[in-house]
């Protein structure tokens, strides 16, 4: 059996030499890029402890990830360093080739919260436009829901810690800026709306002259 997971579309491309793009569909799932942030933040920093010397630290872990896209970008080869931590984090406009084959991706933006119920239906009409079996359609779709149950196990928990995240990231306007530096083409390439950092700045400061 040939492999199925691949970490570019090339190296797809190289295992089944007869597909051609044109003939078949070709999705990509992007996730607004402060969602996916924060997500991964707590998956990787809290429950698998992989952030080492930052830790549980937000604003170290954000400034050394800053500094280590910096480099990845300016990588005269380049090439992009490909470990587990850096495919949950680097910019998504970095995977799957998006510069060379854009055109040929149907993307669908995946969003954990309100807009689930969207990423299923655009999920199923990309699949049935693409003519999979309606009963291989479901099947997916009932495997991501109950994937994402899985997930939320300790729902009250994740969103309390969710929750915090966030509230520290939209207070502070400095880590908000490095997150859109990072990401910026992300929100851009795949439409997601750029958080205002002046308005993040305005709260902050207001908040401050009201605790005076």
């Amino acid at each position: 059996m040939k492999q199925s997971d691949f970490h570019s579309y090339n190296s797809a491309k190289a295992a089944f030499p007869l597909f051609a793009p044109e003939k078949g569909t070709m999705i990509a799932l992007v996730r607004d890029p402060v969602e996916r942030f924060v997500s991964g933040f707590i998956d990787k920093c809290y429950f698998e402890n992989r952030c080492n010397e930052c830790g549980k630290s937000l604003s170290c872990f954000l400034i050394e990830f800053y500094e280590k896209t910096m480099r990845s970008s300016r990588n005269p080869t380049g090439s992009i360093e490909d470990n587990y931590m850096t495919r949950h984090f680097f910019p998504q406009n970095w995977q799957c080739e998006f510069s060379n084959y854009m055109g040929n991706y149907s993307v669908i933006k995946y969003s954990s919260g309100k807009g689930k119920s969207a990423f299923y239906k655009d999920l199923k009409k990309v699949l049935s436009s693409a003519k999979v079996p309606e009963s291989k359609v479901e099947f997916v779709l009932e495997r991501l829901k109950n994937e994402r149950t899985r997930h939320t196990t300790h729902q009250g928990f994740l969103k309390d810690l969710t929750r915090r995240v966030y509230n520290e990231l939209y207070s502070s306007p400095f880590l908000m800026e490095l997150l859109i530096r990072i990401y910026y083409q992300d929100f851009v390439l795949f439409g997601f709306e750029i958080p205002d950092v002046k308005e993040i700045s305005a709260k902050v400061q207001s908040k401050r002259e009201q605790s005076l």
